[in-house]
């Protein structure tokens, strides 16, 4: 499947998302993923609508295979940080958020 169907549906899921509307929002990240399964941006998307719905443990799922991904994107660590946070891990919210910090500065303003 060509990549700009991939990138059609991750549009819309985020357009969906910027509406409210995160079950429609989640469907097409996960035709994005299904058509490409290392589509970095559909995991970090997917993740925040998860987090919106307080599923916290497919959050934190979709922010790991991310960093999987890209190990060195400050946003999905701070992501899966706020998580964990949510959810009284503190050490693993604490581990995350310094690693954000540490690789963009920027995330502690």
């Amino acid at each position: 499947m060509p990549q700009n169907y991939v990138q059609a549906y991750a549009n819309r899921g985020k357009a969906y998302d910027d509406k409210g509307q995160i079950d429609k929002a989640i469907a097409d990240y996960n035709k994005a993923l299904e058509l490409d399964p290392n589509y970095f941006d559909a995991y970090v998307n997917r993740g925040n609508a998860y987090a919106r719905k307080d599923q916290l443990d497919q959050a934190i799922a979709d922010f790991n295979k991310a960093l999987e991904l890209n190990s060195n994107h400050a946003p999905a660590y701070y992501n899966r940080g706020s998580a964990y946070l949510q959810k009284g891990q503190y050490d693993q919210s604490i581990a995350d958020l310094t690693k954000a910090i540490e690789i963009s500065p920027i995330m502690a303003v």
